[in-house]
């Protein structure tokens, strides 16, 4: 019976030494991977944190989701930041970023289609824009590079119809 109890304590103080080594020593200081992803107890994903995010080039995105939409964060394949929101359908209704050629807003419809944005451009002057149900540019407002107001009116195949401004 004594060796029995020395070979338990011997195997006790054996094991709480392995343990200490193994997580000192060996685990490691990163983790590699190109998708995380958390899912709650009935496994929906509600966070995400991916390369290539939806198949889309080197997209660096974190993605929250819930039953009432979904908001991504990220870094576009050619490095331009973007956060975009969706509806509890997952259909895209905002989009934020800031580019290189401009930096704005989109305001998009049930059918992800553009129809109103907001933004900056590339020499710094802002600008809204209304779009038709096609998506294409129907009224434009904006400020000139030298700050002269400037409206225009579009016809369904993109013509001025009235400006005022320039």
């Amino acid at each position: 019976k004594k060796q029995f109890l020395i070979v338990f304590i011997v195997a006790i103080i054996a094991g709480l030494a392995g343990g200490y080594c193994s997580v000192r020593f060996f685990l490691p200081k990163m983790i590699k991977a190109q998708d995380i992803r958390v899912i709650d107890k009935n496994g929906d994903l509600i966070l995400e944190f991916a390369m290539n995010y939806k198949g889309k080039g080197d997209t660096l995105a974190v993605a929250l989701n819930r039953g009432s939409g979904t908001v991504v964060a990220g870094l576009s394949d050619d490095d331009e930041p973007f956060l975009n929101f969706a509806d509890r359908e997952g259909q895209l209704r905002l989009i934020m970023g800031a580019g290189v050629e401009d930096t704005g807003m989109a305001f998009l419809d049930q059918k992800a289609v553009k129809r109103a944005a907001l933004f900056v451009a590339e020499d710094g002057t802002p600008g809204f824009a209304l779009r038709d149900k096609e998506g294409k540019v129907r009224a434009r407002m904006f400020l000139s590079p030298d700050g002269t107001p400037g409206l225009e009116l579009k016809d369904e195949k993109g013509n001025v119809t009235w400006e005022a401004g320039k």
